[in-house]
């Protein structure tokens, strides 16, 4: 499908309220399940996840000032993971090669991380955000 758009609510005092928004270019969704991408495989292969399912060139909007564009972004065990990744987290500029949303616990992390702000670039290992 092209030019999808996904987006996940959670009730709060029975009002639903919009959690984050994903936009993408076009989403891919293997229906036939095989060996090699059935519910089993996937919760334990992340390459058989992404293949079973995932969205082309999109960004996902967390609030209004927090948002990751991305290449490739999957589920995988529970967090949204995306691939060539860059944006802005907590009104700084970033790129990354690939960064995880946990929506249970609105975590963002990444192994590294280039962060741009005032003070200049600079890289981060083990980057973690709570929104």
């Amino acid at each position: 499908m092209t030019g999808v758009t996904h987006e996940r609510y959670k009730l709060i005092n029975d009002k639903p309220v919009l959690v984050y928004k994903i936009k993408a270019e076009k989403q891919k969704e293997v229906i036939n399940l095989t060996e090699t991408s059935s519910l089993t495989a996937i919760m334990f292969n992340e390459q058989a996840a992404k293949e079973r399912f995932h969205y082309y060139n999109g960004t996902i909007i967390l609030t209004n000032t927090d948002h990751v564009s991305f290449t490739d972004g999957y589920y995988f065990n529970g967090q949204f993971v995306m691939t060539r990744a860059s944006g802005s987290i907590n009104n700084k500029r970033f790129s990354s090669q690939k960064i995880i949303f946990n929506e249970k616990t609105y975590l963002i992390e990444a192994k590294r991380i280039l962060i741009e702000d005032q003070e200049g670039k600079h890289s981060v290992i083990n980057y973690y955000y709570q929104l």
